[in-house]
C-alpha cells in the first residue's frame, strides 16, 4: 500500500484515467488524491466514487497537500497554471504535458526535488499499456508499474517519439471496425462479426507480447506463400498500403516538434 498523497493540477481526461486506474489498483489503494476544482463537475464525481479522492479549494491548495504532483492541465494554458503556484523544494513533480519540455516546465516553477515528463493513456484506467518515462526513477516506476508497462526514455527526444506512436490510434481502431464491419456486410451478424474480430486481434497482440521484436519479425514473414495472408499481404504491399503508415507517422512527429516547446 502506498501512503503518499498525489495531487492533481487539472482534471480532465487523462488525469481522470490515472486516478480510476490508481483507485482500482489494490497495491496503491492507500495512496490519497487531491484533485483540482478546474473540472467541478468531473472532480465532484471522482470524490463522490473513491473515499480516497479529495477536491482542493484551489490549485495551491492541491500542492500544500501532496507529496507527488501531477500536472495535467492543457498545454496551452500550462504556463499561466503553473507560474502562479508555490512549489516545496521536497515535492516530486510529474508533468504529463503532452509537447512541454521538461526543462521549459523547470522554467515555470519555484526549485523542486524532481522533475519527471509521463506520457500515460487513457488505457490507464483499466491498469494496462505503456506509460513512458523520463528521466528514470525507481519509485515512480515501481508505483505506476501497477498500472501498465513503464517504459523509460534514455533521452527526452525520445519521449516525442512515443507521442507521435499513440498517433496512430484512430487509424487502428479504423482497421479493426473496416475488418468487422466487412464481416457483417458478407453475412456475419453484428455482435458475432465484432466479438470474433477483436478476439482475433486479442490474440494477436497477446502472441507477440513477451518476445517483442524477434518473435514480431518472425510472425510478420511466416505465412504460406499463395495462401490467405499471402494474397492480402501481396495486395496491401503493392498499393502502398503500409507505407502510409509510416508517412502518418512521419507527418504526426513533424506537428508534435513544431508544436514542441
Amino acid at each position: 500500500m502506498s501512503s503518499k498523497t498525489l495531487g492533481f493540477i487539472g482534471t480532465g481526461v487523462l488525469a481522470s484515467s490515472i486516478i480510476h486506474g490508481i483507485c482500482g489498483a489494490p497495491k496503491l489503494s492507500g495512496t490519497r488524491i487531491v484533485v483540482s476544482p478546474r473540472n467541478a463537475g468531473r472532480a465532484s464525481e471522482l470524490a463522490s466514487m473513491y473515499r480516497n479522492v479529495t477536491v482542493a479549494s484551489s490549485n495551491q491548495e492541491v500542492l500544500d497537500a501532496s507529496d507527488w504532483v501531477a500536472i495535467s492541465v492543457v498545454p496551452a494554458v500550462a504556463e499561466s497554471v503553473v507560474r502562479e503556484l508555490l512549489f516545496r523544494p521536497d515535492h516530486t513533480v510529474i508533468s504529463v504535458l503532452a509537447t512541454k519540455r521538461l526543462d521549459i516546465v523547470n522554467s515555470w516553477m519555484s526549485p523542486v526535488a524532481r522533475l519527471f515528463r509521463m506520457v500515460p493513456m487513457p488505457f490507464i484506467a483499466r491498469g494496462i499499456g505503456p506509460i513512458t518515462l523520463y528521466p528514470a526513477d525507481d519509485e515512480i516506476e515501481k508505483f505506476f508499474g501497477n498500472l501498465g508497462r513503464v517504459i523509460v526514455m534514455d533521452e527526452e527526444p525520445q519521449v516525442e517519439l512515443t507521442n507521435a506512436i499513440t498517433s496512430v490510434t484512430n487509424a487502428t481502431y479504423t482497421v479493426i471496425e473496416t475488418v468487422a464491419n466487412w464481416g457483417e456486410k458478407n453475412g456475419l451478424p453484428r455482435d458475432k462479426a465484432l466479438d470474433y474480430t477483436i478476439s482475433y486481434f486479442e490474440a494477436m497482440l497477446s502472441q507477440i507480447s513477451d518476445g517483442r521484436s524477434s518473435d514480431l519479425a518472425r510472425f510478420v514473414e511466416e505465412r504460406t506463400p499463395g495462401g490467405l495472408n499471402d494474397t492480402v499481404m501481396r495486395l496491401i504491399t503493392s498499393r502502398g498500403g503500409f507505407d502510409l503508415w509510416a508517412e502518418g507517422l512521419d507527418a504526426a512527429i513533424k506537428k508534435s516538434r513544431a508544436d514542441y516547446l
